[in-house]
C-alpha cells in the first residue's frame, strides 16, 4: 500500500466580530539522523624544516589515506581532493604570556575569509616556495605542483594547485606527497649563482610559515557491475637451462587490471643491461584460442602483433603452434632500428605504464617477456647471445584477465 504524507495548510476564517484561529489537534514526528565522518585520514603532524639557509634544498612527506569509515561504506567509491595553501597565524603574545593564546602558538585562518583569529597575526609566508610532488605516480591520477626553482631558471610566481584522487574500485587508497623547499636568498645578499629573475625574501633571522589544507572536492558512489581488480605477477630472469633465478637483483613486476574496459597497468624491471632497448611482449597460450586471436590483432602491423607459428616472422594467420603475440607500445623505425618498448636507465631499470584496447572477453594463460632487442630487420632481432636468459625477464606465473565491453 502506498503511503502519502499530506501537508496541511493553516487557514484563517473571518467571522463577524473577530478571527477564529485553527489549532493543530494531531502531530506526527519523523526522526531524521545522520552520522558524519571524514572521507580522508591525514596525518596533521607539523612538517618542520627547522633552521634553513639560503639555497638549501629540503624535503618532507606526508600520506593521505581513505578513512576507515569511507573504506567501510559500500556505496562510496572515490574521493577527489586538492592541496591548498593558506597563511599560517602566530599568537602575538606567545613569548610573553602564552596562556593568553587560546589556540596555542599557531592557529589556522578562518575557512570563510582566510583571516587570522583575534590575537594572532599571519607569519611571513613560506607558501610560494613549496612544491607538492606526487610521491607514488604509478596510479597516474594525481597532479603535482613542481618547485618554482628549475635549476637555471625559476617559474615565478609559482601558482596552481596540486590535486589527487583515491578510489576503492582501483585499489588506490593511499597517496604519498613530497613537499620540498628550495630556500631563497635574502635580498641584498644574493649569491652569483642565483638565477636572474628568481625570487628573494626580504628578511632573515625570521620564522616563515604556511598551512597546507587538504580539501575534498568530490565524492562518487560505487559504480554498478564488476569493478577493476589490480593483480600482480613477479618477473624473473633465468639461467641457461631456464630455471628461475630468484635470489639476484635482476627482477620486475607486472601490475595489471582485471575486469576493466582496456588492458592497463605498469611493468617495472631492474638489474637489466644499462642503456639498452627492451621489448615487453605478451604471448598467448597457443592453439589459436580467443586469447591468441585477441593479442595477435592488437597492433597495427606484424612488428607489433601477429601469430608466432614457429617461424622467423610473425604471421597474419594462425598456424602451429599459433601463439598470439603483442609487443607493447613499440618505438623505432628504419633509422633507429630497434623497435623497443623501453630503454633502460644507468642501473638497468625501467618503468612502463600501458593502456591499450583488446576485444572484450576472457584472456587466459598469457606469458610476459621483457627481452633485450637488436636490429629488428636482421634475424634474430632479440639478443640471444651467451647467457641471454639472465638479462631478460619472464613471468613467474601466466596472467589472466577479463576485458569488459
Amino acid at each position: 500500500m502506498k503511503k502519502k504524507i499530506i501537508l496541511g495548510l493553516a487557514a484563517a476564517v473571518v467571522v463577524a466580530g473577530g478571527v477564529a484561529g485553527m489549532s493543530a489537534y494531531e502531530a506526527h514526528i519523523i526522526n531524521v539522523t545522520a552520522h558524519i565522518e571524514n572521507a580522508l585520514a591525514v596525518s596533521t603532524e607539523a612538517l618542520d624544516f627547522g633552521t634553513v639557509f639560503p639555497q638549501e634544498y629540503l624535503e618532507r612527506d606526508f600520506t593521505i589515506n581513505l578513512s576507515s569509515s569511507f573504506l567501510g561504506a559500500e556505496r562510496a567509491d572515490d574521493v577527489e581532493y586538492i592541496i591548498n595553501q593558506k597563511p599560517k597565524c602566530e599568537c602575538n603574545v606567545w613569548d610573553t604570556t602564552p596562556g593568553d593564546c587560546l589556540e596555542g602558538q599557531y592557529a589556522p585562518v578562518s575557512y570563510i575569509d582566510d583571516i587570522c583569529p583575534t590575537g594572532y597575526t599571519a607569519m611571513l609566508s613560506l607558501c610560494p616556495f613549496l612544491s607538492k610532488i606526487d610521491g607514488d605516480p604509478v596510479d597516474g591520477n594525481d597532479i603535482s605542483l613542481p618547485s618554482y626553482f628549475q635549476g637555471n631558471t625559476c617559474v615565478w610566481p609559482n601558482e596552481g594547485e596540486a590535486s589527487g584522487r583515491l578510489a576503492k574500485s582501483e585499489q588506490d587508497t593511499s597517496d604519498i606527497w613530497i613537499i620540498d623547499l628550495k630556500v631563497p636568498p635574502v635580498a641584498g645578499t644574493v649569491g652569483q649563482d642565483w638565477p636572474a629573475g628568481c625570487p628573494t625574501v626580504s628578511e632573515d633571522s625570521q620564522d616563515y610559515g604556511c598551512d597546507l589544507w587538504i580539501e575534498v572536492t568530490g565524492i562518487s558512489e560505487t559504480p554498478e557491475g564488476p569493478q577493476p581488480e589490480l593483480r600482480t605477477v613477479s618477473l624473473e630472469n633465468k639461467n641457461d637451462v631456464w630455471e628461475v633465478l630468484p635470489d639476484d637483483q635482476t627482477k620486475g613486476d607486472i601490475d595489471y587490471n582485471h575486469n576493466d574496459t582496456s588492458f592497463k597497468g605498469v611493468v617495472t624491471g631492474q638489474g637489466l643491461i644499462p642503456y639498452s632497448p627492451y621489448q615487453i611482449t605478451l604471448n598467448g597460450p597457443g592453439g589459436c584460442t580467443f586469447t591468441d586471436n585477441g593479442l595477435a590483432g592488437a597492433g597495427n602491423n606484424l612488428f607489433e602483433s601477429g601469430y608466432w607459428n614457429n617461424g622467423v616472422n610473425l604471421e597474419p594467420t594462425c598456424g602451429t603452434p599459433g601463439e598470439g603475440v603483442y609487443n607493447m607500445d613499440l618505438t623505432g623505425d628504419a633509422f633507429s632500428p630497434y623497435w623497443y618498448t623501453v630503454w633502460t636507465d644507468a642501473s638497468g631499470g625501467f618503468t612502463h605504464n600501458f593502456d591499450f584496447a583488446l576485444p572484450a572477453g576472457d584472456y587466459v594463460g598469457v606469458k610476459v617477456l621483457v627481452k633485450k632487442m637488436l636490429n629488428p630487420f636482421v634475424y634474430p632481432w632479440a639478443d640471444t647471445g651467451t647467457g641471454y636468459p639472465m638479462f631478460n625477464l619472464y613471468e613467474t606465473a601466466a596472467i589472466s584477465f577479463t576485458i569488459l565491453p
